[in-house]
């Protein structure tokens, strides 16, 4: 075989190319290329050689010179071309010229004008397009038809820049049309931002529901609330009642009607007869009605429909604490920390003061646990309280069996465990006890294998941790894993330094033991400065690193990969304090963050969704 003909051989099958396509093939030889590990040593880049190539063939291409193929267009037009430049740029002309090659000289393109198409054969030869309101409509059509994808790029660049509040509903429709998720998603939120006026217009209730149901789902629609929403939506139903009442249970469904109140929910939507004869609209109102029955069970009943259309952040939150002087009051106060201004702010109250006490999520609900409500005494409560930070109420629920404090709660399985803690100065507690917001209940679980307060405790992988701690006059370095199915504690590979008062963080598939207080050599308490890391996997502790300033009785949170710890005691220095500072696990880094107003022990943090408006 010559060497020409081997160049020329064809290296994939007709059945093989089709099956891939003009994209799938493009793709696989860009995949090749970034792939290519060979010697590239002494290989320079020719510069600027794409633009020569591409100027050279327009000039072939408007001297006429070389070109290979007339296409006819609608309206009988005759444009010459390149077939090679034409397979490169378009779908339509690689299954033309590649997949089911027919040899022919001339090709009819049908339903294409003559003057869209010389635009876009412009286009692929210079790699520039004029857009223009006039021609924009057809450009798209014809890219959409001839599978030329920058070209519908392009046209979506233009739209979007004239894309404003009065025109989005209209380009909305284009969007949908031809499948531009920029310029949808732009749409959607101009009109979402704008809603209170654009939903008094009649374009409004003259959309298709493909448009309304997404307008109607997005968190950043601007309503006062969801009757506002709620009434927009109706008056779109009834337009065209007849034909949109297929539509209804959709629309309802994108109305947050949990978040109204139970006799708005009856007033104004369960007295819509109409809506009513419809079962799933009937189930909508339903389960806006139960969410407020039982509020102790609103953290199972979360769905998208229980969320403000507000801005959420996870938030950095440290509630309550012990100032220095006995006869100080304990706090109740409830800080946020604003990332954007490095301040903390008040976000709410406790209903009653503590110290020593547990916080805790569950499912965006924040749980205030346990702990002393008084700084001269140790007489810890049983109480329980829960924060709703969307409505920013508090409500007081089930009791804990047992009064406790310097002790941690965690969160498995939709449900509460506290473990161990201190009822006295003597005495501790092996007790842990589950609570079920389901029955807003607390109940008995199996027993640690010994009493201890102020051990670390976490979750992971649906399996509760309990390590450290302090008990029976004596520093533990026992590490205990609890397991729901069975009930049972075992007891895992112990820590090379018991410690007490440290913090458990669960974070990709690992825990970081953070802090705490231990006994030295000349039995004083000092203040352990390590991180430790444990494999499940492995039953193994890793040293990790140390830490800038050492501390116990302090709060701990985490967002994402960062470790945030706030305040705290040291016992080294016998010092209190009030820097908050954040541990990278990626980068293995720590950094200041922010200092506290006051020195407190005691306090406990979480990481919290905040909403404000947007």
């Amino acid at each position: 075989m010559s060497r020409r003909a081997e160049r020329n051989k064809p290296t994939v099958g007709a059945g093989e190319a089709k099956s891939r396509g003009y994209r799938g093939d493009y793709i696989r030889r860009r995949l090749l290329l970034k792939s290519f590990k060979g010697d590239e040593k002494g290989y320079k880049t020719l510069l600027k050689l794409p633009e020569t190539v591409l100027s050279g063939m327009e000039v072939l291409w408007r001297q006429k010179i070389l070109c290979d193929i007339e296409l006819i267009t609608a309206d009988r037009k005759r444009i010459c071309a390149h077939r090679l430049v034409l397979v490169t740029c378009s779908d339509y002309f690689y299954e033309e010229f590649i997949e089911a090659p027919s040899g022919a000289l001339q090709i009819e393109v049908p339903d294409i004008r003559g003057a869209t198409l010389e635009v876009m054969i412009d286009a692929m030869y210079t790699g520039k397009v004029k857009v223009e309101s006039d021609n924009v409509d057809d450009l798209m059509l014809s890219a959409s038809s001839m599978g030329m994808f920058m070209l519908l790029d392009a046209c979506e660049d233009f739209l979007l820049e004239h894309l404003g509040k009065d025109n989005c509903l209209q380009l909305l429709g284009t969007a949908f049309k031809h499948g531009l998720s920029r310029l949808t998603e732009a749409a959607l939120e101009i009109a979402a931002h704008n809603f209170n006026s654009i939903s008094k217009k009649l374009l409004f209730r003259n959309l298709p529901i493909e448009h309304v149901a997404p307008l109607l789902k997005r968190n950043d629609l601007k309503v006062e609330n969801e009757l506002e929403a709620f009434y927009r939506a109706r008056a779109w139903i009834d337009e065209d009642k007849p034909c949109r009442l297929q539509h209804a249970a959709e629309v309802l469904s994108n109305i947050r009607l949990p978040l109204l109140t139970p006799a708005e929910v009856i007033d104004n939507i369960e007295s819509c007869a109409y809506l009513m004869e419809i079962v799933e609209c009937q189930r909508l109102v339903k389960e806006a009605l139960h969410y407020h029955l039982m509020p102790s069970r609103q953290c199972l009943l979360q769905t998208p429909r229980t969320v403000p259309r507000l801005h959420a952040t996870e938030c950095l939150v440290v509630t309550g604490g012990a100032p220095r002087l006995e006869t100080d009051h304990v706090r109740d106060h409830v800080l946020s920390f604003d990332h954007v201004t490095g301040k903390w702010n008040q976000l709410t109250k406790i209903p009653a003061p503590r110290h020593h006490h547990a916080a805790i999520v569950l499912n965006g609900f924040m749980y205030i646990v346990g702990g002393d409500e008084t700084n001269d005494v140790i007489a810890p409560t049983r109480t329980m309280f829960r924060f709703d930070p969307r409505n920013g109420s508090w409500i007081e629920v089930a009791h804990m069996l047992y009064s406790r404090q310097s002790f941690n709660v965690a969160v498995l399985n939709n449900t509460i465990y506290a473990i161990g803690g201190r009822v006295s100065h003597d005495e501790c507690l092996s007790s842990v006890e589950r609570y079920d917001p389901s029955s807003d209940t607390w109940q008995e679980v199996k027993e640690l294998n010994g009493p201890r307060r102020c051990a670390a405790v976490a979750c992971l992988n649906g399996k509760l941790y309990a390590v450290g701690g302090s008990g029976s006059k004596a520093l533990s370095s026992r590490v205990e894993r609890y397991s729901p199915a069975e009930n049972k504690w075992e007891i895992l590979k112990p820590l090379s330094i018991p410690r007490f008062y440290a913090h458990l963080c669960p974070i990709s598939g690992h825990l970081y033991l953070v802090g705490g207080a231990t006994i030295d050599a000349a039995e004083k308490i000092v203040c352990t400065d390590t991180i430790e890391r444990y494999s499940p996997m492995m039953n193994q502790w890793t040293f990790v690193c140390r830490m800038t300033q050492p501390r116990s009785e302090f709060g701990s949170a985490v967002i994402g990969d960062k470790i945030y710890v706030i305040g705290g005691y040291d016992w080294t220095v016998c010092k209190r304090l009030v820097d908050v500072e954040c541990f990278d696990t990626g980068t293995g880094n720590w950094s200041h963050v922010s200092e506290m107003s006051e020195n407190l022990v005691g306090s406990a943090a979480c990481a919290l969704v905040l909403y404000q408006p947007k």
